[in-house]
């Protein structure tokens, strides 16, 4: 199709993993332990739809994990034998009134409940920012807020024996939304970024990414790129 109307892709992939290292064999000073498992195959059923003159972009996967691999709490290696079907919806959408941009990233995704697999529902972004170049259009700058958020649901847990995730249905995390402040600007090849990150730790406590692990503290970020061409 035309720029007007936007681009359509359709496509299917599909890919058999062997089981990473420390699933399948683990040693260390005290224990020692091992795990035959059969290969993982993931299938993905994918759509995007994207029209840049409207700034949209919307994306579909259908997944279909077989042989899903996965530790539990007890920190044994465990394969789920049913066909796992994981649905992802994501829209990208950005709004703009003359140098105020809204971007916004939305995430839909569906697990069953019974499955290894948790993932949050919902999850979104949103960046609202002015844009504009200033001294004689020398200068592009990038202002504004960013902020984050997705549903409650049982993070994986982390196991530091394994340096790994493992599966958890006991602790639901649940999070308020984290904020950023950013400041970004571009002249010719130099860019820098600041940026103020955990804002919502002023007025609360930290987040929570799985159990038993907290968000960063209220942080200053600084970012320097420069090109440096002969």
């Amino acid at each position: 199709m035309g720029a007007q109307y936007g681009t359509f892709l359709a496509c299917f992939n599909q890919s058999l993993q062997t089981a990473p290292y420390l699933f399948t064999y683990y040693a260390s000073n005290y224990f020692e332990s091992s795990s035959n498992v059969s290969r993982q195959s993931c299938s993905d059923l994918y759509f995007q739809y994207n029209n840049i003159a409207y700034k949209t972009d919307f994306r579909l996967h259908y997944y279909l994990l077989g042989n899903y691999i996965y530790r539990d709490t007890a920190l044994m290696t465990l394969q789920y034998k049913k066909i796992l079907p994981v649905t992802q919806i994501q829209l990208n959408k950005t709004l703009q009134y003359r140098t105020l941009v809204f971007g916004n990233q939305l995430l839909l995704q569906l697990t069953p409940n019974s499955g290894p697999l948790q993932l949050p529902v919902w999850a979104s972004r949103h960046r609202l920012a002015y844009e504009n170049k200033i001294f004689k259009r020398k200068l592009l700058i990038s202002t504004g807020l960013e902020m984050r958020y997705n549903t409650p649901y049982y993070a994986n847990d982390y196991a530091p024996v394994y340096f790994n995730f493992v599966t958890q249905t006991q602790e639901r995390i649940s999070n308020i939304p984290e904020f950023t402040y950013f400041f970004n600007f571009n002249v010719k090849r130099f860019r820098a970024s600041v940026a103020f990150d955990q804002l919502q730790q002023i007025f609360t406590r930290n987040n929570i990414n799985y159990p038993d692990y907290g968000a960063q503290n209220l942080a200053l970020r600084f970012g320097l790129h420069w090109i440096f061409v002969n």
